[in-house]
């Protein structure tokens, strides 16, 4: 009865591991060493070089960052005011 049990134990630890290794996500570039999720490059951003996918779906370019639904430039600041996002000069801005 103990090795039964001692074995349903092992199965149980190994099938949840695999569990917790298959969920994990993998890296997709690896120039740019980001982790991205498994099936969230369906759409053209992948194929356009040097262009990057932002979070709500759509693509900016590589020197830019993602900031909500705009793309910053280099330099520029991604500030929040309540629920909106929008690119400033300075992090302190006002809108």
């Amino acid at each position: 009865m103990r090795s039964s049990t001692f074995i349903s134990y092992l199965l149980f630890l190994f099938f949840g591991l695999f569990a917790l290794v298959s969920a994990l996500p993998e890296p997709v570039d690896d120039s740019t060493r980001e982790l991205v999720a498994r099936g969230g490059w369906d759409d053209e951003c992948w194929k356009k070089d040097g262009w990057n996918k932002c979070d709500d779906n759509h693509c900016c370019k590589g020197e830019e960052t993602c900031c909500g639904k705009y793309c910053c430039e280099y330099g520029e600041y991604c500030v929040q005011q309540g629920w909106d996002w929008k690119c400033c000069k300075d992090k302190y801005c006002k809108w």
